[in-house]
């Protein structure tokens, strides 16, 4: 049984098509008969789960949100990414690339995660922090403020990086640390 269907609303992203979706059946606090998002195709959003779509949030290419993860306000996942799990993405966030948003992970505000980058547990990436390249974000961290964490950097445990700090090539940021 279908979850929700595509609408005859639509709106045009880079030149491709958005079709606004509709609720078909109750599940997970959507009810029957309500509007989500935007998204290209039906592959974008997974038929199963409770993952959803809210506002005037956007999926295309071949993005995919699955499983039970959720998408809100004007958030974006475009190119190959994928959000699933629990994971959120609000504000006006956006996830591209081939990066994956996993688990309980929070994107919010104006972040960007792109390329290989990899969010997941119960990280938060906010603010307008950027993440890139094979970065992984991961356990308990934070990346916050107008921080950058690209090439193959991890920021894990319990560690915060905030403000303009940027974490590159090979490092790693763990535990209790925190970098303004």
């Amino acid at each position: 049984m279908k979850k929700y269907e595509l609408t005859d609303e639509t709106i045009k992203i880079e030149g491709r098509t958005l079709y606004r979706i509709i609720a078909l059946i109750d599940f997970a606090g959507v009810e029957a008969g309500s509007l989500g998002g935007f998204v290209e195709k039906e592959q974008n959003l997974s038929q199963d789960g409770n993952c959803w779509i809210f506002d005037y949030a956007r999926v295309y290419g071949d993005a995919k949100v699955c499983e039970d993860a959720s998408l809100h306000d004007y958030a974006c996942a475009c190119g190959n990414a994928l959000i699933s799990g629990r994971a959120c993405i609000y504000g006006s966030a956006k996830v591209s690339g081939n990066a994956r948003v996993l688990s309980k992970a929070v994107i919010t505000r104006m972040a960007h995660v792109s390329g290989n980058a990899c969010i997941f547990d119960y990280a938060l990436v906010g603010n307008n922090a950027k993440v890139f390249d094979n970065a992984k974000i991961y356990e308990f961290a934070q990346v916050r403020g107008n921080a950058c964490v690209c090439g193959d950097a991890k920021v894990y445990g319990f560690a915060q990086l905030n403000g303009d700090a940027k974490l590159s090539g090979f490092a790693e940021m763990s535990d209790y640390d925190t970098h303004y």
